[in-house]
C-alpha cells in the first residue's frame, strides 16, 4: 500500500534526523571532493583538507540558475496556475545561498491539489558517483519548517525519487547528517511498497523541496552539501561549495 511520504516521515522526524559530533574524530585519510559551494567558505569545523580537489569546485550563485537541465532550476505549482513561489538569492553577509518563497495551498480550478516549491540541481551527465560515501551532510539554516532532501538516481520510472526529511532549530546554522540508508524510495510523493536501496553510484540530480503542506513563507539557507563516509572520519564530497 502506498503511504504519503511526508506524512510518514514527519511523524518520526526526531528519529531520522542526526547531527554530526566531530570533537573526538580524527581523519584516517582525505575523502572529500568539493563540487559546489553556495557563498563563502564553510563556517563549520572541517577535519580534511580539500585543497587537492579544487578542480572539482563550482561556485553556485544567481547566474547558476536557469531553465535548461545544465543549470540549477526553481520549480513551483505556478505551471498549473498555483500561487506558490520559489526564489533564490545570495546572502553575502552570511556567505550562503537562500532558497525562499511562499506556499499557497489554494487549488486552481481543474487541479486536484497545489502547494509546491523546489530547488533542483543540474542533471549530471555522466552520473555522479557517490559510492565511496554513505551519507549527506547539510550545512543549513532554516526557519524551522520541514524540508525534504531528494536524490534522483537511474531508475526504471522517471518519477522515482529517494527522499529524506530534515529540519533544524529556527535561525541556527546546523550540520545535519542524512544517511543514505534512511532515504526512502518514493513515486510522485508516495512511499513505494518495497524500499529498494539507493544506488549511490548513479546520482542524476539532487534537490530540496518544502515538505509541509502549510500556507506561508519559507526560508532555507545553504552553505554546503557534502557526501561523506561517516566511519572514515567524516571524509566528504561536497555537492554544494566554491
Amino acid at each position: 500500500m502506498l503511504k504519503k511520504f511526508t506524512q510518514w516521515a514527519t511523524a518520526g522526524i526526531k528519529r531520522t534526523i542526526s547531527v554530526a559530533k566531530m570533537e573526538h574524530l580524527k581523519p584516517s585519510k582525505p575523502m572529500r571532493q568539493i563540487l559546489f559551494r553556495f557563498g563563502a567558505t564553510s563556517q563549520l569545523p572541517r577535519l580534511t583538507d580539500s585543497s587537492n580537489h579544487t578542480e572539482f569546485m563550482k561556485k553556485v550563485d544567481k547566474s547558476s540558475f536557469g531553465s535548461n537541465p545544465g543549470l540549477w532550476r526553481l520549480a513551483s505549482d505556478d505551471y498549473i496556475g498555483g500561487g506558490s513561489t520559489a526564489l533564490f538569492d545570495m546572502n553575502e553577509e552570511e556567505g550562503s545561498g537562500v532558497f525562499h518563497g511562499n506556499i499557497d495551498l489554494t487549488v486552481p480550478e481543474g487541479v486536484e491539489k497545489s502547494g509546491y516549491a523546489a530547488m533542483l540541481s543540474p542533471v549530471y551527465d555522466p552520473w555522479m558517483d557517490l559510492s565511496p560515501f554513505d551519507a549527506l551532510e547539510l550545512e543549513v539554516k532554516t526557519d524551522g519548517r520541514i524540508y525534504v532532501a531528494q536524490m534522483k538516481t537511474d531508475s526504471r520510472l522517471d518519477d522515482d525519487l529517494y527522499q529524506h526529511v530534515f529540519t533544524t532549530n529556527p535561525n541556527e546554522w546546523t550540520q545535519v547528517i542524512l544517511p543514505f540508508e534512511e532515504f526512502m524510495l518514493t513515486w510522485q510523493g508516495w512511499l513505494e511498497g518495497e524500499n529498494t536501496p539507493m544506488d549511490a553510484n548513479k546520482l542524476i540530480r539532487f534537490g530540496f523541496v518544502i515538505g509541509e503542506r502549510q500556507d506561508g513563507p519559507f526560508h532555507l539557507e545553504i552553505r554546503t552539501i557534502s557526501a561523506l563516509h561517516r566511519a572514515r572520519a567524516f571524509g566528504r564530497q561536497t555537492l554544494v561549495d566554491d
